[in-house]
């Protein structure tokens, strides 16, 4: 089953960025991130800059992990995979002196310069400590968020009392990490331009997920030639995948968008799903197509995720 598991993750997108062990996901509601409508991913599009926004590129992916509805249902998870995720967590963010339950959600976006950490739990007075503690100095306010600027200014950290946004510098662009956090909060604020608003893929990709413990979602240059027994097919613009705990088992989403509903050929994903070891071992496994989309669904043992 693993195999099967892998490869419908795999084709979807899903271990693109989601398997850090486990990245992408929501369903609880964004306690104070909110936008876009929705929820999981999809409910946060009011953050996601347009690309090239900060540094020279058409694409990005969007990468979520709902923490709550991971630790509601922990006992369901593979012991050392859900120890995995939260000592991850708890690693990259010791900065922060935040606990894995202690952040509703940590959604990585814009070439992955940008995260933002939803509905976090604890006093802001408390992160604030911690930062001073690990030598980030207080800046100025911006448009209501704390700043607070990493050694050598590698890293800028804004928040309120409900949401953290952490912000890096980029590679292959003039951007420091304060401009990015910048644009973050301008593009929340509606004074940046934002993926979904000019990216028609996006905005299509993003609105039929449905919002789960682990979702990601990415645009890329349009695909030349079908693979299908890889999952992918000309005409192909966009991808992503949600995945909901349901207690003992996972429901499993995937959506491809191409640039044209009539680029869709049915006989291909028949393919993909038939081909010889690609879903074989995946319950309810289904598949329909909406417009421009194709979406595949089925289900999984929650306690295989992440054990390959």
């Amino acid at each position: 089953m693993e195999g099967s598991r892998r490869r419908f993750l795999k084709s979807s997108g899903a271990l693109v960025g989601a398997s850090m062990l486990g990245a992408s996901a929501g369903c609880t509601g964004i306690l104070g991130g909110g936008g876009g409508g929705g929820s999981g991913l999809s409910a946060q599009t009011d953050w996601y800059y347009e690309p090239g926004a900060v540094q020279d590129s058409d694409h990005y992916a969007v990468s979520y992990q709902n923490n709550l509805e991971i630790v509601d249902n922990e006992d369901q998870f593979d012991s050392d995979v859900y120890d995995d995720l939260e000592n991850n967590f708890e690693s990259t963010y010791e900065y922060l002196g935040l606990d894995f339950d202690e952040v509703e959600s940590r959604t990585y976006f814009g070439g992955f310069l940008a995260q933002l950490l939803s509905g976090y739990q604890v006093d802001q007075s408390e992160v604030v400590e911690s930062l001073e503690d690990a030598e980030y100095d207080d800046d100025d306010e911006y448009e209501g968020f704390q700043v607070f600027l990493g050694p050598n200014e590698v890293q800028a950290v804004g928040l309120t009392n409900n949401d953290i946004v952490v912000a890096g510098s980029a590679w292959n662009s003039d951007a420091e990490a304060q401009d990015v956090l910048e644009t973050t909060i301008d593009t929340y604020n509606g004074d940046e331009d934002r993926y979904a608003d000019e990216n028609e893929q996006f905005a299509t990709l993003t609105s039929q997920l449905d919002g789960g413990a682990f979702d990601y979602a990415t645009t890329h240059e349009e695909t030349e030639e079908t693979s299908a027994e890889n999952g992918e097919f000309e005409g192909a613009v966009a991808r992503g995948s949600s995945q909901s705990v349901n207690g003992e088992t996972m429901s499993a989403q995937a959506v491809i968008v191409f640039d044209s509903a009539d680029d869709i050929d049915t006989g291909d994903v028949e393919n993909w799903m038939d081909a010889e070891g690609s879903f074989d071992e995946i319950d309810d496994l289904s598949f329909s197509t909406s417009g421009r989309s194709v979406e595949v669904t089925g289900t999984m043992d929650t306690d295989d995720y992440g054990t390959n």
